[in-house]
């Protein structure tokens, strides 16, 4: 099966990307490092998210790979990118009419606070 359009799936089913049957696209590279900045975040969740009706929707989830890497064929326009590991999370927001690649740093790995603050 070749999997190279994927958008991931649930476990269940494979999701096809099909973006460019009906609009400019771009593949974006995502890389995620742990909070050093250099160390990969293999096995991170890269989730890519639309601003839908006031709040981001997750449109694809892909984990990175040994190199802490993770793409997706998108369309051209605004997109928000969201990389969590553990406790530890990044985001960043872009136009991937201007941005092909971006490196996302994860947070320092600390306990989550209990005290509201």
């Amino acid at each position: 099966m070749n999997v190279s359009r994927s958008a991931g799936g649930d476990g269940y089913e494979l999701l096809e990307n099909v973006t460019d049957h009906y609009a400019p696209v771009t593949r974006l590279t995502v890389r995620v490092t742990k909070h050093d900045g250099t160390t990969p975040a293999r096995g991170a969740t890269v989730s890519f998210q639309l601003l839908n009706m006031a709040e981001y929707s997750t449109i694809a989830a892909l984990d990175t790979d040994d190199s802490g890497t993770a793409s997706l064929t998108l369309g051209k326009g605004s997109v928000r990118v969201h990389a969590a590991y553990g406790d530890s999370f990044a985001e960043t927001t872009l136009d991937t009419a201007q941005v092909s690649s971006v490196m996302l740093t994860l947070d320092d790995e600390s306990p989550a606070r209990t005290d509201g603050g």
